[in-house]
């Protein structure tokens, strides 16, 4: 599993939102402190906006902010909704078809394992943990 720019770039904007919550903020002023183009900040925004992670105005004054307080949102809640899916399998996908050798399969085990941790661990991690670490 490789968690893309889409994916890295919203956790960002979301940790600069929860830094700078000081009322809506313009997304020029993010993707100048992120070093993000604005262009490709327009892509994720509507993802963010359509869950309810965030919510804007537009025209003078205008901006986004956070729908909720930095820690109730998880690492995993936003990688899931820009990245689709975080299985590192494809039959383990949330909308994978059962596999026909999933009964004979010795590695799903594995797989499940695997899978389980990545999800437990991008759920414990909240945008305020990750406005502590540097």
């Amino acid at each position: 599993m490789m968690i893309s720019t889409r994916g890295r770039y919203a956790l960002r904007v979301m940790i600069d939102l929860a830094e700078h919550s000081d009322g809506f903020i313009p997304m020029k002023a993010v993707a100048q402190r992120q070093g993000i183009s604005l262009k490709y900040l327009e892509q994720i925004l509507p993802v963010l906006t359509k869950h309810h992670l965030i919510e804007g105005i537009q025209g003078r004054g205008g901006g986004y902010r956070l729908c909720r307080k930095p820690e109730d949102y998880t690492a995993g809640e936003i990688l899931r909704l820009t990245e689709g899916d975080l299985a590192p399998v494809s039959c383990l996908g949330a909308d994978a078809a059962v596999c026909d050798r999933s009964g004979d399969c010795r590695t799903l085990p594995l797989w499940s394992g695997l899978n389980n941790v990545v999800n437990e661990y991008l759920d414990s991690v909240t945008i305020a943990d990750l406005m502590q670490e540097k």
